[in-house]
């Protein structure tokens, strides 16, 4: 299960004090939140990728792609956006994307866990 988040102070929680992964055409800002149960994650697709419709589109297939990712992220707010790339991507290949982000933040929390 995925949380969404709601809070402008998350947001700004996120910028101010998250960690940075970068993947190809995704990135993620994140904060481990031990308190939480599930991951909470948000989309930063800007208008630089699309029109509404090119975004909300994007927006639906990467939460669709990370509700298959759900057990793979510990609990925590995460910020996921987008290069202007990302919207050339088909399904398939916007999947092995996030699978790449997805590894690139477990090897984050990993490496920052053991500081």
């Amino acid at each position: 299960m995925i949380g969404h988040i709601q809070q402008r102070a998350t947001f700004t929680q996120l910028s101010q004090k998250g960690t940075y992964v970068r993947s190809g055409a995704l990135w993620c800002s994140m904060l481990v939140d031990p308190d939480l149960c599930f991951p909470h994650v948000g989309y930063a697709i800007g208008r630089q990728v699309g029109g509404a419709v090119v975004r909300n589109r994007l927006r639906r297939r990467l939460q669709a792609i990370m509700s298959n990712h759900d057990v793979n992220l510990t609990p925590g707010w995460y910020l996921l956006g987008v290069s202007v790339v990302a919207r050339t991507y088909s399904f398939a290949q916007l999947g092995t994307n996030v699978g790449r982000l997805v590894d690139a933040i477990k090897a984050q929390n990993v490496q920052g866990a053991s500081r």
